[in-house]
């Protein structure tokens, strides 16, 4: 997915300001894949995430000149998401697991040459894929979304979760250990996160 050119994005937000639903329609067109995507990987009830989808939209209609250029567009939209997202769980009072690995454990750590992408689609198995990725915290979740969706690097995903990129790091491997697991299980007929 790429960011509507500034120009055109400038003009979209201020059709937007006068209440303008072709601009509305266009804007929505664009993002909605990108920002249901984002939220899915925090959310795990997929109705869930496309109300949250449809909310962070109306945040933007009803404001448009909220957004203040510091940033690009798509990240904005993000930060709205995961502000929706944390308010749903808060909501559902789920508690998440959350045993980061410190950040020396990391960088000391072998590669264990395992290709995430490449061993999912040899395996052919989305709803495996899905089945794992539902149980991972959310931050581990959208680690992996700007990693393995948006192809980012971990400096660009430390921006995103305005984090240390040693906290991606950890909650990439973390992540990684934790579908491999899954994955190994369902494979082996366990189903069980």
């Amino acid at each position: 997915m790429t960011d509507l050119p500034d120009q055109t994005l400038a003009e979209l937000l201020n059709q937007i300001g006068r209440s303008d639903d072709k601009a509305c329609a266009r804007l929505y067109r664009h993002y909605f894949d990108f920002v249901y995507a984002f939220v899915r990987h925090r959310v795990t009830v997929d109705a869930a995430a496309e109300e949250l989808t449809h909310d962070v939209f109306l945040s933007v209609f009803k404001n448009p000149q909220d957004f203040e250029c510091r940033s690009k567009f798509s990240t904005w939209l993000c930060a709205i998401a995961r502000r929706k997202a944390a308010d749903w769980w808060r909501a559902q009072k789920k508690a998440l697991d959350l045993d980061d690995v410190d950040e020396q454990t990391i960088d000391n750590a072998p590669d264990p040459d395992w290709d995430f992408v490449a061993r999912f689609e040899s395996e052919q198995d989305a709803q495996a894929v899905r089945y794992c990725l539902d149980r991972l915290p959310a931050e581990h979740r959208e680690t992996m979304f700007w990693v393995y969706y948006e192809d980012a690097g971990l400096e660009a995903v430390a921006k995103h979760q305005d984090c240390p990129v040693g906290t991606v790091k950890s909650r990439l491997f973390n992540a990684r250990q934790r579908m491999r697991e899954c994955v190994s299980r369902w494979i082996e007929g366990g189903r069980h996160g």
